[in-house]
């Protein structure tokens, strides 16, 4: 699970730094990103953490 959690946040900051956020939600940042994620990863079932995300009102883009 710690495993996990640093992917998510290592993804999180690289796609921060990139500049473009697959993830968004309008009005938050990267630092919003980053909270919810740790909390999703922490509350939610396994392998529900985009369930968790999408619950918290962030969206998935699929553009590239």
């Amino acid at each position: 699970m710690a495993l996990r959690r640093i992917l998510v946040v290592a993804v999180a900051l690289t796609l921060a730094g990139c500049g473009y956020f697959h993830w968004h939600k309008d009005g938050a940042d990267t630092a919003a990103f980053q909270r919810d994620s740790a909390e999703c990863e922490q509350q939610a079932a396994s392998g529900k953490w985009q369930d968790c995300m999408t619950g918290k009102g962030w969206l998935y883009d699929t553009r590239i």
